[in-house]
């Protein structure tokens, strides 16, 4: 990715993303994982961290956000994780 990035100018960096369809559990799971990466400074591009979100991936008809406000919560907030 740094590579990429000095060769074209342009930055990169990972939204992990969370299956709609899966168990909300995993989701939890995932971003707990996630939060703990930006937390120890894994996941980095050059100087900076790699993974600059977390999403829903996935059909929205049947499966809608709010589940998964947990999931959220884990990875985006300072206070959790």
């Amino acid at each position: 990715a740094k590579a990429a990035e000095e060769a074209t100018g342009v930055g990169i960096g990972y939204i992990v993303s969370a299956e709609r369809m899966m168990p909300v559990e995993d989701a939890d799971a995932l971003a707990t994982l996630v939060r703990n990466c930006v937390k120890r400074d894994d996941m980095k591009i050059g100087n900076r961290p790699g993974i600059v979100g977390f999403g829903l991936h996935g059909p929205e008809e049947g499966f809608p956000p709010a589940p998964f406000a947990k999931a959220f919560s884990i990875a985006c907030n300072e206070e959790t994780g």
